[in-house]
């Protein structure tokens, strides 16, 4: 045990941060750290390419339908001045992403492939920079290598990749993590951020709550990182020149984030009172929750209940203090803090916890990277690290190979979806290629599974939100002769296909069934 407590714990001058894996082990006329990082890097992008590529067929989903409509007919100055002020009430509740929406909307209009190509390179961004973030955590780029490995796919966030709704996630990870590895560069410079920089890392921040809620844990993170590393010691004097000098990036922080909860997540209008999102704080529900997620995170469903997520908490926790290493006691703030804003409403998918699961990944990996180390050491081969470096990477990459597999079929499983309101736009665009303005429809068997879906379908499509699209199983009582009469269009989806009534004939019939009763 005394072995694997000292092979957790820090080691200083011990392990070079550009030598991951192949060095030395050939002459270094052919291999240098930047190449054999580089090569690391490609690996982990080809890994990552594999899953996200699948993402670049995506079409539309009923959330994007839903997501599109709202920014496409929402007004662009309040769009764009509720990003700014990004603490007031919003009913899109996320902007800055419904901004991407709308400019991608109409850039290409259904054409889903500009739009997932550029979330495929905001994700790897993101991937970037998890790598980064780890390698300045743990100052250790082998770690930031491992972690960015383990974060590269998993199967459990493949809506990342099919649903474009996820764009939410995507860019609060982007703007979270940006904050954090900007805070954290010039923090261990060793001197405090001044006004300008203040600005831009509370810029950052802003962006991330205006793309996502969960964004708010991250004055917590730089809490964390400020006392396990920065922290002055025991005396007044010395805690007071630290309040005023380094702490008012913090302080700022803390007080968007004060301003942002009441006004635009707990607000009558807030996103806290949407269907979904309704906060059941107990300490039942947040142990519900984290077992969820991490369930999902280890492919163990339904595993992790109260009492095993306890003893998983407590098992980290236990390790990080013993083996003394602020690393791992960050990581540990970062997952079971991190979750608390999704831990208290309708779980999710593991995509809505993946920014605090980063702590998860980069505890994983830097004690792999230590308990490797620790062997060498303990057999005393320390000629032999590069080689271990490069088996310790190849073997998690073939664990990762084995873990994640089954994109296909979730691939597969979104077909439905994307061939129904596929199929649904192109009948309309045979029926009628064009349609009047304020023009007056009904659809007698919906077409999308009696969704909202086909409204925002038809507005989108001809561009027009005062159009009237009316779905029938919506009327609690028969419509008259002369109401259907009044539509400028019915149509009706029989066998798989859209079929254009005339609504004269249509109320005929319709009068006629009424007289003689139902056959």
């Amino acid at each position: 045990m005394g072995a694997v407590v000292a092979a957790l714990r820090p080691a200083t001058g011990q392990l070079s941060l550009c030598d991951m894996g192949f060095l030395n082990a050939l002459p270094n006329r052919y291999v240098t750290p930047r190449r054999a990082a580089l090569a690391a890097g490609c690996l982990i992008a080809s890994w990552f390419l594999y899953f996200a590529g699948w993402g670049l067929r995506a079409e539309f989903t009923h959330d994007d339908l839903m997501n599109c409509h709202r920014a496409v007919f929402y007004p662009l100055p309040r769009l764009l001045g509720d990003i700014v002020v990004w603490f007031r009430p919003s009913y899109l509740y996320r902007p800055l992403p419904e901004l991407a929406y709308r400019l991608f909307f109409n850039l290409s209009q259904f054409n889903l492939l500009p739009f997932r190509a550029f979330l495929t390179g905001v994700m790897g961004m993101n991937l970037f920079l998890l790598y980064s973030f780890a390698r300045r955590l743990t100052n250790s780029r082998e770690t930031g290598i491992l972690a960015a490995l383990l974060g590269a796919a998993h199967i459990n966030i493949s809506t990342y990749y099919f649903n474009t709704g996820q764009i939410y996630d995507i860019f609060c990870y982007f703007f979270y993590f940006s904050a954090l590895v900007y805070y954290l560069r010039i923090r261990q410079q060793g001197s405090p951020l001044n006004w300008r920089q203040t600005l831009i890392f509370c810029g950052l921040y802003a962006l991330a709550l205006d793309s996502k809620e969960l964004a708010v844990s991250l004055p917590l993170a730089v809490a964390a990182w400020e006392l396990l590393h920065a922290a002055p010691g025991w005396r007044p004097s010395a805690w007071t020149g630290y309040l005023r000098r380094d702490l008012l990036p913090l302080a700022a922080a803390a007080l968007m984030t004060a301003a942002y909860v009441p006004g635009r997540v707990m607000a009558q209008d807030g996103i806290a009172a949407a269907p979904g999102y309704k906060v059941q704080v107990s300490l039942a529900a947040y142990l519900e929750k984290t077992g969820f997620y991490l369930g999902e995170l280890f492919y163990a469903p339904e595993w992790f209940d109260a009492r095993r997520t306890v003893a998983f908490a407590l098992l980290l926790l236990a390790a990080a203090l013993w083996t003394r290493s602020r690393a791992l006691t960050f990581c540990w703030i970062l997952f079971f803090g991190g979750i608390l804003p999704m831990a208290f409403i309708y779980p999710r998918g593991l995509t809505a916890v993946w920014i605090p699961t980063a702590g998860l990944l980069i505890y994983g990996a830097y004690c792999a990277a230590q308990l490797r180390e620790a062997a060498l050491r303990r057999l005393g081969g320390q000629r032999w690290r590069p080689v271990t470096q490069v088996a310790l990477f190849l073997l998690a990459g073939y664990g990762m190979i084995q873990a994640h597999t089954g994109i296909r079929i979730r691939w597969d499983s979104w077909q439905p979806e994307y061939s129904s309101i596929r199929n649904l736009r192109e009948s309309l665009i045979r029926c009628c290629p064009t349609m009047p303005r304020r023009a007056s429809m009904l659809f007698v068997t919906d077409p999308l599974n009696e969704t909202y879906s086909t409204v925002f379908l038809v507005q989108l499509l001809y561009r027009d939100p005062d159009s009237r699209v009316d779905q029938l199983f919506r009327f609690e009582r028969p419509l008259t002769p002369a109401e259907i009469a009044s539509y400028d269009y019915i149509f009706d989806f029989v066998d798989g296909k859209l079929i254009r009534l005339d609504p004269i004939e249509y109320a005929r019939r319709a009068a006629r069934t009424a007289q003689t009763g139902p056959r």
